[in-house]
């Protein structure tokens, strides 16, 4: 027992020397700077040529990768944390006086945050203004009813009023629908449990429409007390972006694109709902597809580095939100935006 221990202490603390494959790992990591970035060009890492191929330490290394606090944010409030990620974390902190963005979601909200801490740092050596970005996010817990924490959630941005509000969840886990009666509204509406652990038979067509309702109501009084809000629609996902799914042992297997549209048709009701909620609410859609895909084609593997894009089936690694999802950066300007 002592042995194993020593030994997980050798292996925590010298990566490098105590194996080859580690040690190729981590160099992948480090391998990347910032992405350079032509002027008038959106970034796109679907856009062709391919520049590189996958390679099996590329493939390995991505599930690994996950640190989207990095850069400057700091965790004020981790009451009821389950998770590394859970509770509230601030960027900007030290600027009381900031325009105030509040974040609102789950894990989907959470992989995203190394954009905020791209544009902060850009803001820094730039001397330009930025706001205080606050996420109020929990892994697992989309920012709907059916949460416990959620009412305090809503009664915050009420309270407070901030500047901007960004709402960002993986949709199509929480809000499946799995009961055999559509038609009954229970009492207690419920979320899907995360990890599509079972069909959400506990949720049912009604319960589900009755969640994204409550969720119109809640946008439409955070635009009519003033605050800009978005709300971050589905963007292509599922195994097929999974690192794990790209080898077979050391052999780096085939990786097809994925088509937009047809991820779209597939969760069309999940996607409708969200999207006709955020319209009627007069609140603005964000779509991560913006960055992700190239017209129809949603590469699984980028075709400037030749690396896998997410962590596992629906997480974008840090590298790729904060150089690419530039689509958040309308969030930022709306929040320094003169009245």
């Amino acid at each position: 027992m002592v042995l194993v221990s020593a030994m997980a202490v050798v292996v925590y603390f010298l990566p490098l020397t105590f194996s080859v494959i580690s040690a190729k790992i981590e160099a992948n990591n480090k391998e990347r700077g910032d992405l350079v970035v032509e002027v008038g060009v959106t970034p796109n890492w679907s856009r062709g040529p391919r520049q590189k191929e996958l390679t099996t330490i590329a493939a390995q290394a991505a599930p690994q990768d996950w640190h989207p606090w990095d850069g400057g944010y700091v965790f004020t409030d981790v009451s009821n944390a389950v998770e590394d990620d859970d509770g509230i974390k601030v960027l900007n902190q030290q600027d009381s006086k900031a325009p105030l963005v509040v974040v609102l979601g789950d894990s989907h909200a959470n992989m995203v945050a190394p954009r905020f801490a791209k544009l902060f740092q850009v803001a820094q050596e730039t001397n330009q203004p930025f706001p205080q970005v606050m996420f109020r996010t929990f892994d697992g817990t989309p920012p709907l009813a059916c949460i416990p924490w959620h009412a305090a959630n809503v009664a915050f941005v009420q309270a407070n009023k901030p500047k901007v509000v960004l709402i960002s969840s993986n949709w199509v886990q929480f809000l499946r629908a799995g009961a055999k009666d559509p038609t009954k509204l229970s009492k207690t509406l419920t979320c899907c449990k995360m990890g599509y652990q079972d069909g959400c038979e506990n949720q049912s067509e009604a319960d589900r429409l009755a969640l994204v309702k409550q969720l119109e109501n809640e946008i439409k009084a955070f635009v009519a007390s003033g605050i800009k809000v978005f709300v971050a629609t589905t963007n292509p996902e599922g195994e097929m972006f999974h690192p794990t799914k790209m080898l077979s042992g050391s052999t780096v297997l085939p990786t097809p694109p994925v088509s937009l549209t047809a991820f779209r048709q597939q969760h069309k009701v999940m996607v409708d709902l969200i999207e006709d909620a955020t319209k009627a609410a007069n609140a603005t859609i964000i779509d991560f597809a913006d960055n992700q895909c190239f017209r129809d084609v949603c590469e699984v593997v980028s075709m400037k580095e030749g690396e896998p894009v997410f962590k596992d089936s629906d997480h974008f690694r840090p590298y790729y939100a904060r150089n690419y999802i530039t689509v958040l950066d309308q969030v930022v300007a709306a929040a320094i935006a003169e009245p």
